[in-house]
């Protein structure tokens, strides 16, 4: 559509059709076409909004998107399509290691095309807009969101910024491509105590030196779009910060793009304490330069007031809607508003023998070896005795928190990989991942039943015990598979013990005293307290959550087809007591 054609469409829409462009729903809304009153009435929201809505969350899948997309604009009386955006943080459906672990690859060339090729199947599948690149600097461990993040270095974390937009952006005159939200603007890596949704308060020379740069590199790469944090800086919630966002992301570094809240940030601005309601909200969040409400009445509700009340300027409600127009006009949604997806060409693009190759390779890029005495990697099956024991060794959760589409069935676990080398290898469970039945009590993820699975009574823990040092005994060397609950690590994973569960560390400990060499392997989200724990094995691989093909890619490493170049990004403290803690410290007296 041409710039005037647009401009026309503007001063064609009602002030309801203008504020639904800057209103973003989930996918609970439109399901089957029938959107049910539940959610609706939850949100405090009408069916004019719902159908009115200017781009929806997490809804993928071409048939899906596409159904989505047929019936909102039918009832959009311009016929103007949704964005479609969703979470791809380390991919869509092949899955890449967690960030952390792209960081310790030191290879943003490979990391740009990890995300090329995520972003050519999320397009595939129907979606405009990822939520990434996580551009957060991460000092402390104890945050879990660490895992979505380059790592702790600016320089480094701006080098990858440019390849990871450039991946999802670079295909986007083709369809293979999609738009880019980095996140989470600005400084939320900086919580206190690593505490989840805590405020942060830094100097403005930190906040320049080690927190912005990765961002402005987003910016100077091109990135369609930006999503502020859900935390408060320097007293201000960022989601309403107009020297944050007007002053230094607008004007300052001159950023054209879309800026959408955090979900639901809007109205959080109300807990913060820094709103009234929802109409002030809205009020303080618009003239912010806040383009896009997700999730959220406050926007639904409050423009439309503010601008019959005298107190908003209309014209400050159209420079908002055209930068959504204009987007959804740069992708050509109003030519194909299915952005070429379609359900044969997803079939072909998703989990595709070259993708599984690319993330294999990047596994084994990821993949950090902590320790490795006396040199016993690589292994050599042919001359060694070697069993496998841990609760990670036959699992196929290997994909972490964030991989919200990926599917752990798709993935090849470590017994897998390891077969192709020993094909009759002996495994034991020996513990459960974790047996903390409290903590997965306060995740709220699960029912009581499903506890019950995940935490074995005490006689099948102690049968599993004991099968997996009798298998070790009989062993010249034990792989041990061992790490953090995948649920332990991301949004909402704030923890104050950085060691292995208590259970796992017992294991370790009865293993350890039989002589045998041992090789541990740690499926985690964030540096951990190994101190315990390194004396007592012979070698240490630190494995992230790798990814769809991370069994293939430890094989390889452990029986030496890979070499294992991964260098750390982040800090791993001796004890928690030192968090936060980094290495670019200024020098101070000696």
């Amino acid at each position: 559509m041409k710039e005037t054609e647009l401009k026309e469409l503007l001063n064609d829409m009602s002030l309801d059709e203008k504020i639904g462009q800057l209103v973003q729903l989930s996918g609970e809304f439109f399901q089957a076409n029938d959107i049910s009153y539940g959610p609706r009435e939850k949100l405090g929201i009408t069916q004019k909004t719902v159908d009115l809505t200017g781009s929806v969350l997490n809804v993928a899948g071409a048939e899906a998107t596409r159904k989505v997309q047929d019936h909102q604009m039918a009832v959009q009386p311009h016929h103007i399509p949704v964005l479609f955006m969703s979470d791809v943080i380390y991919g869509y459906k092949t899955i890449y290691p967690i960030p952390l672990g792209l960081g310790a690859t030191w290879n943003p060339d490979l990391v740009k095309k990890a995300f090329a090729t995520a972003a050519d199947e999320a397009s595939s599948a129907g979606i405009q807009v990822g939520y990434a690149p996580m551009l957060d600097t991460v000092h402390d461990a104890r945050w879990g969101r660490v895992l979505e993040s380059p790592g702790e270095d600016p320089r480094l974390n701006s080098i990858y910024a440019k390849a990871m937009v450039t991946g999802f952006q670079d295909g986007l005159k083709d369809k293979k491509g999609i738009a880019s939200c980095f996140k989470h603007f600005a400084g939320y890596g900086g919580v206190e105590a690593g505490r989840e949704y805590n405020s942060v308060d830094m100097s403005i020379s930190n906040l320049y030196q080690n927190y912005l740069p990765a961002y402005k590199a987003a910016v100077k790469a091109g990135a369609k779009m930006a999503m502020t944090s859900l935390t408060s800086l320097n007293g201000v919630p960022s989601t309403a910060d107009q020297w944050l966002l007007k002053d230094v992301l607008r004007k300052a570094w001159r950023f054209k793009g879309i800026i959408i809240s955090d979900y639901a940030s809007i109205y959080e601005l109300i807990k913060h304490g820094f709103a009234t309601d929802e109409t002030d909200a809205a009020e303080k969040a618009i003239n912010a330069s806040m383009d896009i409400d997700m999730k959220s009445p406050c926007y639904a509700n409050g423009l439309k007031k503010l601008v019959t009340n005298g107190k908003l300027d209309e014209k400050k409600i159209d420079e908002t809607v055209w930068r959504v127009l204009s987007l959804k006009n740069e992708l050509h949604l109003f030519e194909d508003p299915y952005f070429g997806s379609s359900v044969e060409r997803e079939k072909k693009s998703v989990l595709s023998e070259e993708k599984r190759k690319l993330s294999r390779k990047i596994a084994e890029e990821a993949i950090v070896m902590l320790q490795n005495k006396d040199n016993v990697l690589p292994l050599k099956p042919r001359d060694e005795k070697i069993a496998l024991i841990g609760p990670y060794s036959t699992e196929h959760s290997l994909l972490g928190m964030w991989a919200v589409h990926g599917e752990p069935k798709d993935s090849i676990s470590i017994e897998e990989g390891i077969k192709k080398y020993i094909p009759n290898i002996k495994v034991a469970k020996g513990t459960d991942i974790g047996r903390n039945r409290k903590m997965l009590e306060k995740l709220g993820f699960f029912s009581k039943e499903q506890i019950d699975q995940m935490i074995s009574p005490e006689v099948i823990e102690q049968k599993n015990n004991e099968q997996a040092v009798s298998l070790a005994k009989q062993s010249d060397v034990v792989i041990l598979a061992m790490g953090e609950n995948a649920l332990e690590a991301g949004e909402a994973g704030a923890k104050t013990n950085l060691c292995l569960p208590q259970n796992q560390l017992s294991l370790i400990d009865k293993i350890s005293k039989l002589g045998k060499k041992v090789v541990l392997l740690i499926i985690s989200g964030r540096p951990l307290v190994l101190t315990n724990i390194v004396d007592k094995v012979d070698a240490i691989l630190e494995c992230w959550f790798p990814g769809t093909e991370g069994g293939n890619a430890i094989a390889n490493i452990l029986f030496g087809k890979a070499n294992p170049s991964g260098r750390l990004t982040m800090t791993f403290p001796y004890d928690v007591g030192q968090e936060p803690i980094y290495y670019n410290h200024t020098r101070g007296a000696s």
